[in-house]
């Protein structure tokens, strides 16, 4: 007589080493498909890093339409226990991608808060998108940072003015 449970619990075990090879495989396409991409908008054929920690579709987004505008950035930055999504360190500004997955709860919400007064405590401008924004309105949020670094550049001219 055939065990039932025995039967599930090795099928549930094949399809978890399915998923664990899938996953060791799908890295090669997925820096394949990167690289295919930034041939598409003009890049050299190499993988950019910074754009491989991008850890959604509108950070990549919004991070190739920065990398058009010629701002040198860094994605997934360390500041104390949290990291900032996409940083110009030049200016220290922390830009925020807000999915709806990721930061619709209340205590998303008050997490995001807390997170902001850190960085705002250590120096950080935050500006926050939601991914709606940057999928709909993705020229208006290039224009906030754009309005946002120029503050900065002035600010850093008046301190060097005699």
């Amino acid at each position: 007589m055939i065990n039932i449970k025995k039967l599930r619990k090795k099928r549930r075990r094949i399809k978890q080493s399915w998923k664990l090879k899938i996953h060791r495989v799908s890295l090669p396409f997925r820096v394949i498909k990167l690289g295919l991409e930034q041939i598409r908008q003009g890049r050299f054929p190499w993988v950019d890093v910074q754009l491989l920690k991008c850890e959604s579709f509108i950070e990549r987004r919004l991070y190739n339409r920065l990398w058009l505008e010629g701002y040198k950035m860094r994605t997934q930055e360390p500041c104390g226990r949290y990291r900032i999504d996409i940083a110009i360190p030049k200016y220290r500004i922390a830009i925020e991608c807000d999915g709806q997955e990721w930061h619709s709860t209340p205590e998303q919400k008050a997490h995001d808060r807390k997170k902001d007064r850190f960085l705002r405590k250590h120096g950080w401008t935050v500006i926050r998108f939601s991914g709606k924004r940057i999928v709909r309105r993705l020229e208006s949020c290039v224009d906030r940072i754009n309005t946002e670094v120029s503050k900065k550049r002035k600010g850093w001219l008046r301190r060097w003015q005699i």
